[in-house]
C-alpha cells in the first residue's frame, strides 16, 4: 500500500508542475503535454482503484511488445515541468536511429512509465537548484540501457548495497521528503523483467541510477549511431 501511495503522489506532482507551468506561461500547452497530464491524472485513478484492493504479491500484470523509446521519452517529456520548476536543467541524450528491439520491445509498459518516473523523480529530488539531470538512453548488446545522472550529494559506496531495499534511505535522505519505497519499487520492476539497476557515482558528482533491460532480444547487434558507453 505505501508504494501505491508514493506513487499516487509523484503522479500528481507531475501534473500540478505541468499545469502550473501552462499558467504561468512557461510552457504551451500543446496536445503532447496535456495529454501527459491526463495519463498521470488516469493513473492516479487507476491506482486509487488499487488502494481498495487486497495486496497482492507483486507482479507483471501485462507483457506485451511496446515502443520502449517512446514509453521513455513520454516520462522525460512529463518530468520536465517537474524540473523547471525545481530550478533544475534536464537533459536526455536518446539514439538518434531507433533499433528494431526497441520498437517492438517485450515488457509491462505502465511499469516501465513506472521506473522511469521514480529513478527520474528521485533524482530531481536530490538535486539541488540550479543543478543539472542526465539521461542517457541507448540500445547495447541485447539490452536497453538507461542511465539517470545528477550532481546531488550522490549515495555513498557502503550504501549502495541496500539502497533499493524498501523503506531505506541513503544519508543523504534527512533533508529530504520520502518513505523510501520508490527505488525498492524499481528494483521489483526491473528484476520481474529480468533486468538490473544499480548506482554509482555519476560524472556530475552526485548519484547515476544505471538499468538495464533485455526486452526482445533478435541478435546483438547494438545501435551503430550510438557512441555513448553506459
Amino acid at each position: 500500500m505505501r508504494s501505491t501511495i508514493h506513487e499516487i503522489r509523484n503522479q500528481l506532482a507531475v501534473a500540478v508542475a505541468n499545469v502550473e507551468a501552462f499558467i504561468d506561461g512557461k510552457y504551451v500547452p500543446t496536445p503532447d503535454r496535456l495529454n501527459a497530464v491526463l495519463r498521470a491524472l488516469l493513473e492516479v485513478d487507476i491506482l486509487i482503484d488499487d488502494l481498495l484492493l487486497v495486496p497482492l504479491p507483486p507482479s507483471i500484470s501485462k507483457m506485451v511488445q511496446a515502443d520502449v523509446c517512446a514509453i521513455v521519452m513520454s516520462e522525460i517529456v512529463a518530468i520536465e515541468a517537474t524540473a523547471t520548476a525545481a530550478g533544475i536543467d534536464l537533459r536526455a541524450d536518446c539514439c538518434t536511429t531507433k533499433h528494431a528491439d526497441c520498437e517492438s520491445f517485450l515488457c509491462d509498459p505502465g511499469q516501465i512509465s513506472q521506473i522511469v518516473k521514480n529513478v527520474l523523480l528521485n533524482a530531481i529530488n536530490y538535486t539541488p537548484r540550479g543543478g543539472f539531470v542526465a539521461v542517457d538512453c541507448h540500445r547495447r548488446p541485447g539490452v536497453m540501457a538507461l542511465s539517470v545522472s545528477d550532481d546531488g550529494p550522490g549515495v555513498l559506496p557502503e550504501e549502495r548495497a541496500m539502497i533499493f531495499e524498501p523503506g531505506v534511505r541513503g544519508s543523504a535522505a534527512s533533508k529530504h521528503k520520502g518513505s523510501g519505497t520508490g527505488l525498492a519499487v524499481v528494483k521489483r520492476i526491473v528484476d520481474a523483467h529480468g533486468g538490473t539497476v544499480s548506482v554509482d557515482r555519476s560524472d556530475l558528482g552526485g548519484a547515476r541510477f544505471i538499468i538495464r533491460l533485455p526486452g526482445t532480444q533478435v541478435g546483438d547487434l547494438a545501435c551503430s549511431s550510438c557512441v555513448h558507453t553506459v
